[in-house]
């Protein structure tokens, strides 16, 4: 399944992040950045994909059109 990805400027780092949805409720990212990213700097991306529906559109996008 191919993973969603978007770009993004998170707390002035550029970003290219991918979302794969895994199971009904969980999700893996994959993040590129030429800059190391702490645990913390992580943790916060990982709380704002959620909380700005980055998380939901991933789960939306995955979901097969049942509509054509």
């Amino acid at each position: 399944m191919p993973m969603y990805t978007t770009k993004l400027t998170f707390k002035g780092l550029s970003l290219e992040v991918g979302i794969q949805p895994v199971g009904s409720d969980g999700f893996d990212l994959e993040i590129r950045s030429r800059h190391s990213l702490s645990g913390e700097y992580f943790q916060a991306l990982r709380k704002y994909l959620i909380d700005e529906g980055y998380v939901d559109a991933a789960k939306n996008w995955h979901k097969p059109d049942f509509a054509s």
